[in-house]
Protein backbone atom coordinates (compact mmCIF):
# COMPACT_ATOMS: atom_id res chain seq x y z
CA UNK A 1 0.00 0.00 0.00
CA UNK A 2 1.10 3.52 -0.90
CA UNK A 3 1.36 5.76 2.32
CA UNK A 4 -1.40 8.61 2.67
CA UNK A 5 -0.52 12.28 1.65
CA UNK A 6 -2.92 14.85 1.68
CA UNK A 7 -2.65 18.17 -0.83
CA UNK A 8 -2.20 21.49 1.52
CA UNK A 9 -3.11 23.67 -0.96
CA UNK A 10 -4.98 26.98 0.05
CA UNK A 11 -7.91 28.34 -2.35
CA UNK A 12 -7.87 32.29 -2.60
CA UNK A 13 -7.51 35.53 -0.51
CA UNK A 14 -9.80 37.87 -0.80
CA UNK A 15 -10.00 41.27 -1.79
CA UNK A 16 -11.55 44.43 -0.22
CA UNK A 17 -14.30 46.26 -1.62
CA UNK A 18 -14.19 49.35 -4.05
CA UNK A 19 -16.55 52.25 -4.40
CA UNK A 20 -18.89 52.41 -6.60
CA UNK A 21 -18.00 52.90 -11.01
CA UNK A 22 -17.51 56.56 -12.14
CA UNK A 23 -16.47 57.46 -15.17
CA UNK A 24 -12.65 58.21 -16.68
CA UNK A 25 -12.49 61.53 -15.82
CA UNK A 26 -12.32 61.05 -12.56
CA UNK A 27 -9.57 61.39 -10.20
CA UNK A 28 -7.94 60.14 -6.90
CA UNK A 29 -7.71 56.70 -6.67
CA UNK A 30 -4.98 55.06 -4.84
CA UNK A 31 -4.02 51.58 -6.26
CA UNK A 32 -2.60 51.27 -3.07
CA UNK A 33 0.57 50.19 -4.30
CA UNK A 34 3.95 51.33 -2.33
CA UNK A 35 6.19 51.33 -5.67
CA UNK A 36 8.51 49.37 -3.02
CA UNK A 37 9.08 46.39 -6.72
CA UNK A 38 9.69 49.69 -9.05
CA UNK A 39 9.21 49.71 -12.57
CA UNK A 40 8.01 46.56 -14.67
CA UNK A 41 9.14 46.63 -18.03
CA UNK A 42 10.34 43.12 -19.22
CA UNK A 43 11.79 42.64 -22.85
CA UNK A 44 11.29 39.18 -23.29
CA UNK A 45 8.68 36.91 -21.58
CA UNK A 46 8.84 35.83 -18.26
CA UNK A 47 7.21 33.90 -15.05
CA UNK A 48 6.76 35.56 -12.15
CA UNK A 49 6.95 34.05 -8.80
CA UNK A 50 3.71 35.34 -6.86
CA UNK A 51 5.10 36.50 -3.37
CA UNK A 52 3.14 34.90 -0.23
CA UNK A 53 0.71 37.63 -0.49
CA UNK A 54 0.31 37.68 -4.37
CA UNK A 55 0.97 41.49 -4.66
CA UNK A 56 3.21 43.37 -6.85
CA UNK A 57 4.25 46.54 -5.87
CA UNK A 58 5.11 48.51 -9.18
CA UNK A 59 5.56 52.16 -10.43
CA UNK A 60 4.53 51.29 -13.51
CA UNK A 61 3.87 48.62 -15.79
CA UNK A 62 4.92 48.51 -19.52
CA UNK A 63 4.18 45.18 -21.52
CA UNK A 64 5.45 45.19 -25.32
CA UNK A 65 4.31 43.39 -27.63
CA UNK A 66 5.83 39.91 -28.08
CA UNK A 67 5.90 39.48 -24.56
CA UNK A 68 4.37 37.07 -22.39
CA UNK A 69 4.34 37.42 -18.81
CA UNK A 70 2.72 34.10 -16.44
CA UNK A 71 3.18 33.68 -12.80
CA UNK A 72 4.27 30.21 -10.53
CA UNK A 73 1.47 30.01 -7.80
CA UNK A 74 2.49 30.81 -4.36
CA UNK A 75 1.76 28.51 -1.55
CA UNK A 76 -1.54 29.96 -0.58
CA UNK A 77 -2.73 30.11 -4.27
CA UNK A 78 -3.86 33.99 -4.06
CA UNK A 79 -4.66 35.61 -7.09
CA UNK A 80 -2.60 37.72 -8.84
CA UNK A 81 -2.30 41.76 -7.68
CA UNK A 82 -0.49 43.86 -10.22
CA UNK A 83 -0.37 47.36 -8.80
CA UNK A 84 1.44 50.47 -10.01
CA UNK A 85 1.37 53.87 -8.31
CA UNK A 86 1.67 55.30 -12.38
CA UNK A 87 0.52 53.88 -15.71
CA UNK A 88 -0.08 50.44 -16.90
CA UNK A 89 0.72 49.97 -20.90
CA UNK A 90 0.05 46.37 -21.84
CA UNK A 91 0.44 45.32 -25.53
CA UNK A 92 1.50 42.13 -24.61
CA UNK A 93 0.16 39.02 -22.98
CA UNK A 94 -0.57 38.30 -19.51
CA UNK A 95 -1.69 34.64 -18.82
CA UNK A 96 -2.89 32.98 -15.72
CA UNK A 97 -5.02 30.44 -17.35
CA UNK A 98 -5.52 26.94 -15.68
CA UNK A 99 -3.37 23.89 -16.98
CA UNK A 100 -4.71 21.46 -19.31
CA UNK A 101 -5.04 17.56 -17.63
CA UNK A 102 -3.39 14.97 -18.71
CA UNK A 103 0.58 15.07 -20.13
CA UNK A 104 2.34 12.52 -19.08
CA UNK A 105 -0.46 10.30 -17.54
CA UNK A 106 -3.27 10.32 -18.96
CA UNK A 107 -5.11 10.81 -15.34
CA UNK A 108 -2.97 13.86 -13.82
CA UNK A 109 -5.35 16.61 -13.25
CA UNK A 110 -4.64 20.33 -14.44
CA UNK A 111 -3.13 22.87 -12.31
CA UNK A 112 -5.33 25.65 -11.52
CA UNK A 113 -4.33 29.08 -12.37
CA UNK A 114 -3.15 31.62 -9.81
CA UNK A 115 -6.33 31.73 -7.52
CA UNK A 116 -7.97 29.08 -9.51
CA UNK A 117 -8.82 25.00 -8.48
CA UNK A 118 -7.08 22.23 -9.33
CA UNK A 119 -8.83 19.16 -11.54
CA UNK A 120 -9.42 16.11 -10.48
CA UNK A 121 -7.49 13.19 -10.80
CA UNK A 122 -8.70 10.29 -13.81
CA UNK A 123 -9.59 7.40 -11.79
CA UNK A 124 -7.52 4.41 -11.60
CA UNK A 125 -8.73 0.73 -13.37
CA UNK A 126 -10.43 -1.60 -12.17
CA UNK A 127 -13.67 0.72 -12.53
CA UNK A 128 -12.30 3.90 -10.06
CA UNK A 129 -13.90 6.85 -10.08
CA UNK A 130 -12.64 9.68 -10.82
CA UNK A 131 -11.47 13.06 -8.16
CA UNK A 132 -13.98 15.89 -7.73
CA UNK A 133 -12.36 18.87 -8.93
CA UNK A 134 -11.16 21.90 -6.36
CA UNK A 135 -12.86 25.14 -5.61
CA UNK A 136 -16.41 26.30 -5.19
CA UNK A 137 -17.45 25.14 -8.57
CA UNK A 138 -15.32 22.19 -9.11
CA UNK A 139 -16.74 19.50 -11.41
CA UNK A 140 -17.70 15.98 -9.93
CA UNK A 141 -15.36 13.26 -11.09
CA UNK A 142 -17.41 10.06 -13.39
CA UNK A 143 -17.81 6.65 -11.78
CA UNK A 144 -18.09 3.85 -13.74
CA UNK A 145 -20.90 1.67 -13.96
CA UNK A 146 -19.72 -2.03 -14.95
CA UNK A 147 -20.84 -0.86 -18.79
CA UNK A 148 -19.59 2.14 -19.74
CA UNK A 149 -16.95 4.46 -18.42
CA UNK A 150 -18.28 7.51 -17.25
CA UNK A 151 -16.47 11.34 -17.99
CA UNK A 152 -16.13 14.23 -15.58
CA UNK A 153 -18.43 17.30 -15.07
CA UNK A 154 -17.10 20.67 -16.08
CA UNK A 155 -16.13 23.54 -13.46
CA UNK A 156 -18.79 26.16 -12.85
CA UNK A 157 -18.58 29.85 -12.17
CA UNK A 158 -20.80 32.44 -14.12
CA UNK A 159 -22.72 29.79 -15.07
CA UNK A 160 -22.72 25.87 -13.94
CA UNK A 161 -20.23 23.64 -15.38
CA UNK A 162 -21.79 21.36 -18.25
CA UNK A 163 -22.97 17.55 -16.96
CA UNK A 164 -20.40 14.79 -19.09
CA UNK A 165 -22.06 13.63 -22.19
CA UNK A 166 -21.95 10.51 -21.69
CA UNK A 167 -24.33 8.06 -23.24
CA UNK A 168 -25.63 4.81 -21.52
CA UNK A 169 -26.75 3.46 -18.53
CA UNK A 170 -24.18 5.52 -16.26
CA UNK A 171 -25.25 8.78 -14.54
CA UNK A 172 -22.65 11.46 -15.88
CA UNK A 173 -20.45 13.65 -14.19
CA UNK A 174 -22.09 16.45 -12.94
CA UNK A 175 -21.16 20.03 -13.83
CA UNK A 176 -20.06 22.43 -10.75
CA UNK A 177 -22.10 24.91 -9.67
CA UNK A 178 -21.80 28.86 -10.61
CA UNK A 179 -20.74 31.11 -7.76
CA UNK A 180 -19.48 35.03 -7.50
CA UNK A 181 -20.24 38.19 -8.42
CA UNK A 182 -19.91 40.28 -11.50
CA UNK A 183 -18.37 43.14 -9.47
CA UNK A 184 -15.51 40.59 -8.60
CA UNK A 185 -15.36 41.42 -4.91
CA UNK A 186 -14.03 39.17 -3.74
CA UNK A 187 -11.73 37.98 -6.83
CA UNK A 188 -11.55 34.53 -6.78
CA UNK A 189 -10.40 32.00 -9.82
CA UNK A 190 -12.36 29.41 -11.58
CA UNK A 191 -12.94 25.76 -10.11
CA UNK A 192 -11.34 22.56 -11.69
CA UNK A 193 -13.24 20.03 -14.27
CA UNK A 194 -14.04 16.86 -12.68
CA UNK A 195 -11.59 13.54 -13.46
CA UNK A 196 -13.09 10.59 -15.72
CA UNK A 197 -13.44 7.36 -14.11
CA UNK A 198 -11.11 4.53 -14.74
CA UNK A 199 -12.66 1.84 -16.80
CA UNK A 200 -13.59 -1.73 -16.62
CA UNK A 201 -12.68 -2.63 -20.20
CA UNK A 202 -10.11 -4.60 -20.55
CA UNK A 203 -8.86 -1.76 -23.06
CA UNK A 204 -9.01 0.66 -20.76
CA UNK A 205 -6.47 2.52 -18.19
CA UNK A 206 -7.53 5.45 -16.31
CA UNK A 207 -9.76 7.93 -17.13
CA UNK A 208 -8.79 11.65 -17.57
CA UNK A 209 -7.86 14.12 -15.31
CA UNK A 210 -9.94 17.26 -15.40
CA UNK A 211 -8.67 20.97 -16.68
CA UNK A 212 -7.52 23.43 -13.65
CA UNK A 213 -9.84 26.53 -13.43
CA UNK A 214 -8.42 29.64 -14.69
CA UNK A 215 -6.75 32.08 -12.23
CA UNK A 216 -7.83 35.35 -11.29
CA UNK A 217 -5.76 38.55 -11.65
CA UNK A 218 -6.80 42.14 -10.67
CA UNK A 219 -4.76 44.96 -12.24
CA UNK A 220 -4.96 48.23 -10.53
CA UNK A 221 -3.53 52.03 -11.67
CA UNK A 222 -3.47 54.73 -9.92
CA UNK A 223 -2.87 56.47 -13.11
CA UNK A 224 -4.62 54.70 -16.47
CA UNK A 225 -4.58 51.55 -17.50
CA UNK A 226 -4.18 51.16 -21.81
CA UNK A 227 -3.53 48.82 -24.11
CA UNK A 228 -4.15 46.39 -26.94
CA UNK A 229 -2.92 43.20 -25.70
CA UNK A 230 -5.01 40.02 -23.88
CA UNK A 231 -5.22 39.05 -20.66
CA UNK A 232 -5.74 35.51 -20.49
CA UNK A 233 -7.47 33.96 -17.84
CA UNK A 234 -9.13 30.30 -19.33
CA UNK A 235 -10.03 27.20 -18.06
CA UNK A 236 -7.58 24.20 -18.90
CA UNK A 237 -9.45 20.63 -20.75
CA UNK A 238 -9.77 18.11 -19.64
CA UNK A 239 -7.83 15.15 -20.70
CA UNK A 240 -9.16 11.69 -22.79
CA UNK A 241 -9.19 8.85 -20.99
CA UNK A 242 -5.88 6.37 -21.65
CA UNK A 243 -6.12 2.98 -23.85
CA UNK A 244 -4.05 -0.14 -24.08
CA UNK A 245 -4.59 0.37 -27.95
CA UNK A 246 -3.40 3.86 -28.29
CA UNK A 247 -7.05 5.54 -29.33
CA UNK A 248 -8.49 7.92 -26.84
CA UNK A 249 -11.27 6.79 -24.72
CA UNK A 250 -13.72 9.53 -25.25
CA UNK A 251 -16.44 7.80 -22.46
CA UNK A 252 -13.76 8.49 -19.35
CA UNK A 253 -12.64 12.07 -20.31
CA UNK A 254 -11.89 14.85 -17.42
CA UNK A 255 -14.39 17.45 -17.54
CA UNK A 256 -13.14 21.40 -18.48
CA UNK A 257 -11.75 23.48 -15.74
CA UNK A 258 -14.03 27.06 -15.72
CA UNK A 259 -12.79 30.78 -16.76
CA UNK A 260 -11.12 32.33 -13.81
CA UNK A 261 -11.28 36.36 -12.84
CA UNK A 262 -9.57 39.70 -15.51
CA UNK A 263 -10.33 42.91 -12.82
CA UNK A 264 -9.27 45.84 -14.14
CA UNK A 265 -9.01 48.93 -11.89
CA UNK A 266 -7.86 52.41 -12.28
CA UNK A 267 -8.14 56.48 -12.73
CA UNK A 268 -9.24 55.84 -16.49
CA UNK A 269 -8.38 52.82 -18.74
CA UNK A 270 -8.50 53.01 -22.52
CA UNK A 271 -8.95 49.69 -24.31
CA UNK A 272 -8.49 49.23 -28.24
CA UNK A 273 -11.31 47.48 -29.65
CA UNK A 274 -10.47 44.06 -31.75
CA UNK A 275 -8.52 43.10 -28.55
CA UNK A 276 -9.51 40.96 -25.93
CA UNK A 277 -9.63 40.68 -22.00
CA UNK A 278 -10.45 36.76 -22.18
CA UNK A 279 -11.91 34.58 -18.89
CA UNK A 280 -13.17 31.74 -21.15
CA UNK A 281 -14.09 28.11 -19.95
CA UNK A 282 -11.94 25.15 -20.80
CA UNK A 283 -13.59 22.17 -23.21
CA UNK A 284 -14.32 18.51 -22.27
CA UNK A 285 -11.77 15.66 -23.29
CA UNK A 286 -9.65 17.36 -25.92
CA UNK A 287 -9.85 14.82 -28.67
CA UNK A 288 -13.42 13.86 -28.18
CA UNK A 289 -15.96 15.18 -29.89
CA UNK A 290 -18.87 13.33 -28.32
CA UNK A 291 -19.14 11.29 -25.17
CA UNK A 292 -16.98 13.54 -23.29
CA UNK A 293 -16.10 15.31 -19.86
CA UNK A 294 -18.33 18.66 -19.56
CA UNK A 295 -16.81 22.10 -20.45
CA UNK A 296 -16.04 24.32 -17.91
CA UNK A 297 -18.08 27.38 -17.35
CA UNK A 298 -16.69 30.87 -18.62
CA UNK A 299 -15.37 33.10 -15.74
CA UNK A 300 -16.01 37.29 -15.31
CA UNK A 301 -14.02 40.38 -16.55
CA UNK A 302 -14.67 43.24 -15.29
CA UNK A 303 -12.80 46.96 -16.44
CA UNK A 304 -14.06 49.54 -13.49
CA UNK A 305 -12.93 53.35 -12.98
CA UNK A 306 -12.66 54.83 -9.52
CA UNK A 307 -13.79 58.27 -8.35
CA UNK A 308 -11.56 57.95 -5.16
CA UNK A 309 -9.85 55.77 -2.54
CA UNK A 310 -7.73 53.60 -1.46
CA UNK A 311 -7.36 49.86 -2.89
CA UNK A 312 -7.26 47.43 0.53
CA UNK A 313 -5.79 44.03 0.52
CA UNK A 314 -7.33 42.39 3.99
CA UNK A 315 -7.80 39.20 5.56
CA UNK A 316 -10.78 38.77 7.58
CA UNK A 317 -11.77 36.16 10.13
CA UNK A 318 -9.54 32.72 9.60
CA UNK A 319 -9.80 29.04 9.55
CA UNK A 320 -6.70 26.66 8.85
CA UNK A 321 -5.90 23.42 9.52
CA UNK A 322 -2.53 23.02 11.33
CA UNK A 323 -1.92 19.42 11.54
CA UNK A 324 -3.05 15.72 10.28
CA UNK A 325 -1.75 12.35 12.35
CA UNK A 326 0.52 14.97 14.65
CA UNK A 327 2.45 16.24 11.44
CA UNK A 328 2.03 19.80 11.27
CA UNK A 329 1.36 21.70 7.94
CA UNK A 330 4.56 22.68 6.58
CA UNK A 331 5.33 26.90 6.72
CA UNK A 332 5.47 26.74 2.57
CA UNK A 333 2.65 24.65 0.63
CA UNK A 334 3.40 23.21 -2.44
CA UNK A 335 0.21 21.86 -3.41
CA UNK A 336 1.13 17.93 -3.92
CA UNK A 337 2.00 15.54 -0.88
CA UNK A 338 2.32 18.28 1.77
CA UNK A 339 1.92 15.87 4.70
CA UNK A 340 2.64 12.11 4.47
CA UNK A 341 1.05 9.44 6.70
CA UNK A 342 2.89 6.26 6.97
CA UNK A 343 0.76 3.27 5.91
CA UNK A 344 1.07 1.74 9.63
CA UNK A 345 -0.35 4.80 11.05
CA UNK A 346 -4.17 3.71 12.22
CA UNK A 347 -7.68 4.92 11.49
CA UNK A 348 -8.84 7.45 12.91
CA UNK A 349 -6.33 10.26 12.58
CA UNK A 350 -6.42 13.69 14.37
CA UNK A 351 -7.13 17.13 12.60
CA UNK A 352 -6.06 20.02 14.56
CA UNK A 353 -7.56 23.16 13.36
CA UNK A 354 -6.99 27.14 14.37
CA UNK A 355 -9.37 29.80 13.94
CA UNK A 356 -9.39 33.63 14.79
CA UNK A 357 -12.59 35.71 14.82
CA UNK A 358 -15.17 33.12 14.88
CA UNK A 359 -16.92 33.12 17.85
CA UNK A 360 -16.67 29.98 20.51
CA UNK A 361 -18.22 27.17 20.92
CA UNK A 362 -19.66 26.06 16.99
CA UNK A 363 -18.41 22.89 15.45
CA UNK A 364 -16.44 22.83 12.09
CA UNK A 365 -17.09 20.52 9.00
CA UNK A 366 -13.60 19.06 7.81
CA UNK A 367 -14.25 17.28 4.41
CA UNK A 368 -11.66 14.28 3.19
CA UNK A 369 -11.45 14.78 -1.12
CA UNK A 370 -9.75 11.47 -2.51
CA UNK A 371 -7.69 11.96 -6.03
CA UNK A 372 -9.99 9.04 -6.79
CA UNK A 373 -13.83 8.48 -5.42
CA UNK A 374 -16.29 10.32 -3.43
CA UNK A 375 -15.99 13.14 -0.62
CA UNK A 376 -16.58 12.20 3.76
CA UNK A 377 -17.23 14.90 5.42
CA UNK A 378 -16.92 15.01 9.51
CA UNK A 379 -17.81 17.16 12.22
CA UNK A 380 -15.01 18.41 14.88
CA UNK A 381 -15.69 19.12 18.51
CA UNK A 382 -16.52 22.88 19.38
CA UNK A 383 -14.08 25.43 19.23
CA UNK A 384 -12.59 26.42 22.29
CA UNK A 385 -10.51 29.41 23.16
CA UNK A 386 -11.06 33.34 22.74
CA UNK A 387 -12.61 35.20 19.90
CA UNK A 388 -9.21 36.05 18.86
CA UNK A 389 -7.37 32.10 18.84
CA UNK A 390 -9.83 29.30 19.46
CA UNK A 391 -8.96 25.09 18.37
CA UNK A 392 -10.94 22.55 17.80
CA UNK A 393 -9.70 18.72 16.38
CA UNK A 394 -11.66 16.04 14.15
CA UNK A 395 -11.07 12.34 13.61
CA UNK A 396 -10.83 11.23 10.11
CA UNK A 397 -10.43 7.94 8.60
CA UNK A 398 -6.98 8.39 6.34
CA UNK A 399 -7.87 6.98 2.72
CA UNK A 400 -4.97 4.79 0.85
CA UNK A 401 -2.64 7.74 -1.84
CA UNK A 402 -3.19 11.66 -2.49
CA UNK A 403 -6.11 13.41 -0.63
CA UNK A 404 -6.96 17.31 0.24
CA UNK A 405 -8.33 18.64 3.34
CA UNK A 406 -11.26 21.13 3.57
CA UNK A 407 -12.64 22.41 6.57
CA UNK A 408 -15.43 24.88 7.08
CA UNK A 409 -17.85 26.42 9.83
CA UNK A 410 -21.00 28.39 10.16
CA UNK A 411 -21.27 31.26 12.52
CA UNK A 412 -24.16 33.85 13.49
CA UNK A 413 -24.35 36.87 11.54
CA UNK A 414 -23.02 40.44 13.87
CA UNK A 415 -25.84 42.21 14.35
CA UNK A 416 -23.67 45.23 13.17
CA UNK A 417 -23.07 43.38 9.96
CA UNK A 418 -26.30 42.30 9.19
CA UNK A 419 -27.62 45.30 7.17
CA UNK A 420 -24.91 45.24 4.91
CA UNK A 421 -24.90 41.92 4.21
CA UNK A 422 -28.18 42.05 3.12
CA UNK A 423 -27.75 44.87 0.87
CA UNK A 424 -24.97 42.85 -0.52
CA UNK A 425 -26.65 39.49 -0.79
CA UNK A 426 -30.22 41.24 -1.93
CA UNK A 427 -32.06 39.15 0.45
CA UNK A 428 -31.42 38.97 4.37
CA UNK A 429 -28.48 36.83 5.69
CA UNK A 430 -28.72 34.52 8.45
CA UNK A 431 -25.80 32.52 8.87
CA UNK A 432 -21.88 33.32 7.95
CA UNK A 433 -19.84 29.54 6.72
CA UNK A 434 -15.94 30.59 7.22
CA UNK A 435 -13.76 27.78 4.45
CA UNK A 436 -10.32 27.54 4.55
CA UNK A 437 -8.22 24.76 2.56
CA UNK A 438 -5.31 23.21 4.74
CA UNK A 439 -3.42 26.27 6.66
CA UNK A 440 -4.02 28.71 3.66
CA UNK A 441 -6.45 31.58 2.74
CA UNK A 442 -10.22 31.34 4.11
CA UNK A 443 -13.24 31.99 2.04
CA UNK A 444 -16.62 33.76 3.75
CA UNK A 445 -20.23 32.98 2.70
CA UNK A 446 -23.45 34.33 3.43
CA UNK A 447 -26.57 31.98 4.19
CA UNK A 448 -29.38 33.97 2.93
CA UNK A 449 -33.07 33.14 4.29
CA UNK A 450 -33.70 31.35 0.82
CA UNK A 451 -30.72 29.42 1.11
CA UNK A 452 -28.28 30.75 -1.13
CA UNK A 453 -24.40 31.25 -0.65
CA UNK A 454 -23.19 34.57 -1.80
CA UNK A 455 -19.29 35.26 -0.93
CA UNK A 456 -18.43 38.18 0.71
CA UNK A 457 -15.14 40.15 1.05
CA UNK A 458 -13.36 40.15 4.24
CA UNK A 459 -13.18 43.54 4.21
CA UNK A 460 -16.83 43.73 4.71
CA UNK A 461 -16.56 41.65 7.72
CA UNK A 462 -13.91 43.76 9.30
CA UNK A 463 -15.77 47.28 8.37
CA UNK A 464 -12.57 47.68 5.91
CA UNK A 465 -13.75 49.54 2.60
CA UNK A 466 -11.99 52.02 0.26
CA UNK A 467 -11.80 55.04 2.10
CA UNK A 468 -11.88 58.45 0.98
CA UNK A 469 -8.36 60.49 0.57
Amino acid sequence: MKPSTFTLSAMFTIIGMTLPQSDARATGFNSGSTGADGAFSPTSSVTLTLPPDGKFNYTTINIPGGVTVTFTRNSLNTPVYLLATGDVTITGRIDVSGGNGGGTDATLQGRGGPGGGDGGRGGTTPSVAGGDGLGPGGGRGGADDGVKAIGGGGGGYLLAGSNSLNAGSGVPGSGGPAYGSGWLQPLVGGSGGGGGSGSSSPLGLGGGGGGGGGGAILIASTGTIAGSGIVFANGGSGASGGSSSGTPRCDSSGGGGSGGAVHMLATAITWQTGNAVVSGGGGGGNQCTNSAGGAGARGYTKFEVELGGTLDVSSGPTLSITKVAGISAPATLTGYNDITIPTSTPNPVTVELAATGIPTGGTISVTVSPATGNSVAVTSTPLAGTLAASAATAQINVPNGLSSVQASTNFTVPLALVESLTRYAGETVKNLRLTSVMNGGSKTLAITVSGREVEIPAAMLMHVALAPN
